[in-house]
């Protein structure tokens, strides 16, 4: 059984042992993004990246076997800046937002979003701003580009409490979409009520007017691996991206789940995970070069190519490019 070293640290395991493995025998928590422990590394997106002491090679510590006398960095600020770099790449083709513009503007902090859907639901909502607020989320609210913003202050008055809502810290956004392109307005109105402003908003009127909300956040905000990566590693969303972002897609797959093309990275874990579990179609790549996707077979669905495994494989997408509605 070989023995190697990582942050200085030995460590012998069984021959065939990943370095991450390993590194997590140790206690050294190293970052994956495309990896699952269940499924075959195919080291497509070097988050987990190590340093070769001998060779100063950064390598994939996801799928590279453990070999008698290997010593790793895995720790040190040369690798946190590989691992950021890889991450930026990454996010360079990752076209979405991370928060809605309407609770970015926000001055206290509401998921406007989570409130509005919400009321579009029939429920109550559970923020409500002072009655002198100056409504900066309907004028970032992207439905006003298209004809009139939704009523959001008046929806969240319907429920105020006595208490006001102090002012706080802005909510941050890793990644941010900008301003939209012809055609991209089309695709987030698929899910979103087509009538027009109520402009009297009641009891009775609140949840159409709610569910006027293109809903422009991640479904995932909250558990986004690809965040919480982002985040840990300082990442500028917008450092290496090109002069054109991908275009906003958003495909339903039944009355469940959605998949958004310009936010998958492919990593390849629905792919794989599909393969895994012997689905009977399962996602794949297709086309070639930097035009490759992920998508059904020819001829089929995303619902049919997802069939018994769409719970499963939307649950692992690790960057809500799949998502439930």
């Amino acid at each position: 059984m070989p023995t190697l070293h990582i942050d200085d640290q030995s460590v012998t395991v069984p021959t065939g042992t990943t370095v991450l493995a390993a590194a997590r025998e140790l206690g050294i928590e190293i970052p994956t993004l495309c990896h699952r422990p269940d499924l075959a590394p195919s080291a497509s997106c070097m988050v987990c990246a190590v340093r070769d002491e001998a060779t100063s090679r950064f390598l994939p510590a996801c799928s590279t076997r453990a070999e008698q006398g290997m010593r790793f960095d895995a720790s040190s600020d040369a690798v946190r800046a590989f691992r950021r770099a890889a991450l930026e790449l990454l996010f360079g083709e990752h076209a979405g937002d991370c928060e809605a513009p309407c609770r970015l503007a926000c001055p206290y902090g509401f998921d406007v979003p989570a409130v509005l859907r919400a009321l579009a639901a029939g429920g109550a909502a559970s923020a409500a701003c002072p009655a002198d607020c100056p409504a900066p989320c309907e004028k970032a609210c992207r439905r006003g580009r298209h004809d009139a913003p939704v009523a959001i202050r008046d929806l969240l008055a319907l429920h105020r409490r006595e208490t006001t809502a102090a002012p706080r810290l802005r909510v941050q956004s890793e990644c941010r979409l900008g301003r939209l392109r012809e055609g991209e307005m089309a695709e987030f109105l698929k899910f979103a009520n087509p009538a027009p402003r109520h402009e009297r908003v009641t009891v009775e009127t609140a949840a159409a007017e709610a569910s006027r909300c293109l809903h422009c956040d991640c479904r995932e905000a909250t558990t986004c691996r690809f965040r919480e990566l982002a985040r840990d590693y300082g990442v500028d969303a917008a450092r290496r991206r090109g002069p054109e972002r991908a275009a906003v897609e958003i495909v339903p797959i039944g009355e469940d789940y959605v998949f958004e093309p310009a936010k998958c990275v492919r990593c390849g874990i629905c792919v794989r995970l599909g393969e895994a579990r012997g689905a009977r179609l399962g996602l794949a790549f297709v086309n070639r070069g930097y035009g490759v996707r992920v998508g059904p077979p020819v001829g089929a669905s995303m619902l049919e190519a997802l069939g018994d495994l769409a719970a499963e494989i939307v649950a692992a997408c690790p960057t809500a490019a799949l998502a439930r509605r």
